[in-house]
């Protein structure tokens, strides 16, 4: 039985949210992903929450209250490359997956878009997060939109280099892309929009890297359609399971 790329998406990071740990949305958007995080926190969990957006923060904060679990989110508008500051200044820790949507807002202007030096920074970032505690980061990238197919990619050779340069992350971006970065936003997994929110993944897994040592995996799944979306979940090992290893 096929399932959408978000069903597959969420299973998996489920299964690496232990109780009270914590979370991160990279990609608020309409706030889909922060309400499942927030569910599967549990009580004692925290979820942070980020968009550049203003509206977007918004409307993940009214999903939130019709839920009953604001009091488990800290919103924060800013930019995603600064995730470890925000994460810092929070206090948060026991990190145990960070989930994003890459694209433009739903219903929101769609001439605003995730770009590729933002995106490679802020997955830098997430990966040098999650190795302290293994995790799992999961990476929804849409095709379909100007600039789509190019961000995917970029993104799939990104992980496939970290997941070879482990550990280290930090370093396997070229940082000399910060300079043409503008202004990030992502596309909602759940909104129904163009070119395959809840498509279903009718194909075979593309990709499966691992290390040696199984300090990581990265699965890349894709729907039939060439400009459908491609999934990335990448799972990390944490750094003291890897130096008992």
């Amino acid at each position: 039985m096929t399932k959408p790329l978000t069903a597959i998406a969420h299973e998996r990071i489920a299964d690496s949210l232990p109780p009270a740990c914590s979370a991160i949305d990279a990609t608020a958007g309409n706030g889909h992903d922060t309400l499942f995080l927030a569910h599967g926190v549990g009580p004692h969990g925290r979820v942070l929450s980020i968009d550049i957006q203003s509206t977007a923060l918004e409307q993940t904060r009214r999903r939130l209250q019709q839920h009953g679990l604001l009091e488990r989110v800290t919103l924060i508008q800013g930019d995603h490359r600064n995730m470890r500051d925000f994460v810092e200044q929070q206090g948060l820790d026991n990190i145990r997956a960070v989930m994003f949507n890459l694209g433009y807002h739903p219903g929101g202007n769609k001439e605003i878009t995730t770009q590729v030096p933002s995106t490679l920074s802020a997955l830098a970032a997430a990966l040098d997060i999650l190795s302290a505690n293994g995790g799992t980061l999961s990476v929804m990238a849409y095709r379909g939109h100007e600039g789509g197919a190019h961000e995917a990619d970029e993104v799939k050779r990104f992980l496939e280099r970290s997941s070879k340069n482990l550990p280290g992350v930090e370093d396997a971006m070229n940082q000399s892309l910060e300079a043409s970065w503008r202004h990030p936003w992502r596309h909602d997994l759940h909104n129904g929009a163009d070119y395959g929110a809840g498509e279903f993944f009718r194909g075979t897994l593309e990709r499966e890297i691992a290390t040696p040592q199984n300090e990581c995996k990265l699965d890349v799944l894709e729907t039939q359609s060439l400009n459908g979306p491609v999934l990335y979940l990448f799972s990390l090992n944490s750094n003291e399971e890897r130096d008992n290893e």
